[in-house]
């Protein structure tokens, strides 16, 4: 697509440098394409074209919805890739979508895609026909599900502009996973004198731990909610073994309870979910049963025969 093509205006984004945007539309859609002309600490990707400078994304309206049961909308992976920290990694969902659609990448090769970071500035969300409605008409937005945030080979100073993104879009909610909260306070913080996220720093992001087994329950929730003092949620998927969160349930937002799916999914046993939503429902705390284990995914997980979907009644 030549550089006359497009209708070039410029921006600037919170003091990182000039970032242009150059804007094209082509078959009642519109393209968005970044061009960062100052050398900072963003990183060009595998885009190919003759305008001059770093490319850093390209976009088009509108975003599609989720297929994941839980959120509106899903993706905007800034970091990609990952490496086993538990037993409940082996079956990696994402690390199959990498080899399917990445033949030749490394699934164990981190990286991290600035260009993510304005396409989370710069999209648009429905605001009707969300799945919380009528509560409230915001979106919920699942971010970075090929990767964790929080490894140690993904960019700091990018995660933390990734979460200032989130925090400055008002318009939604955001979730955000991980099985590596020890590294919170490190990232978020920035070597500050903070020892934990306060809820008004980023008041519109969930931020949760994904857990399999009681054995990695206890540290990984304890950390959580050490370093984080903001929405929270629990992710039992894939759960493996029977757990218990009556110890944490006083401080949660919101448990999600899931079987392994996929050729090789493990054992699961509609009990472990059946437990998890008594001691969630006499605490009071949000329960949402999202599937049962089997080859395909999003097999109903159903609780005395009924489908449960809770959310958080977040403000």
């Amino acid at each position: 697509m030549p550089f006359s093509a497009w209708r070039r205006t410029g921006v600037k984004t919170r003091g990182k440098g000039d970032i242009h945007e150059i804007q094209r539309r082509q078959h009642g859609r519109l393209f968005i394409l970044w061009i960062l002309e100052s050398d900072n600490h963003y990183h060009s990707t595998d885009w190919r074209t003759d305008v001059p400078g770093q490319v850093l994304g390209v976009d088009y309206y509108p975003m599609k919805r989720s297929g994941i049961s839980y959120v509106d909308y899903s993706g905007f992976n800034l970091v990609t890739g990952c490496t086993p920290v538990s037993f409940g990694c082996q079956n990696c969902f994402a690390r199959r979508m990498l080899a399917k659609f990445n033949p030749g990448r490394d699934p164990d090769q981190v990286l991290t895609n600035n260009a993510i970071i304005l396409k989370l500035r710069r999209e648009k969300f429905a605001i009707v026909g969300n799945k919380r409605e009528p509560n409230t008409s915001r979106p919920l937005v699942f971010v970075n599900d090929m990767g964790d945030l929080f490894h140690r080979d993904a960019d700091p100073a990018s995660v933390r502009l990734f979460f200032d993104v989130m925090a400055f879009r008002s318009d939604a909610d955001f979730v955000v996973l991980t099985k590596r909260p020890e590294r919170i306070g490190e990232v978020l913080c920035d070597g500050r004198i903070l020892k934990y996220i306060p809820e008004s720093q980023y008041p519109n992001v969930a931020l949760g731990v994904s857990v399999e087994s009681q054995a990695v329950a206890q540290p990984r929730i304890e950390t959580l909610l050490r370093f984080w003092h903001g929405r929270n949620l629990v992710s039992a998927e894939p759960l493996l073994y029977p757990i218990t969160l009556k110890s944490w349930l006083k401080r949660l937002d919101w448990v999600l309870v899931g079987g392994e799916s996929g050729p090789n999914h493990r054992p699961f046993q509609k009990e472990w979910a059946e437990t998890l939503w008594w001691e969630c429902g006499a605490a009071g705390v949000a329960f949402f049963a999202k599937q049962d284990s089997g080859y395909q995914p999003g097999t109903p997980l159903l609780i005395d025969g009924h489908i449960i979907h809770q959310w958080p009644m977040w403000k």
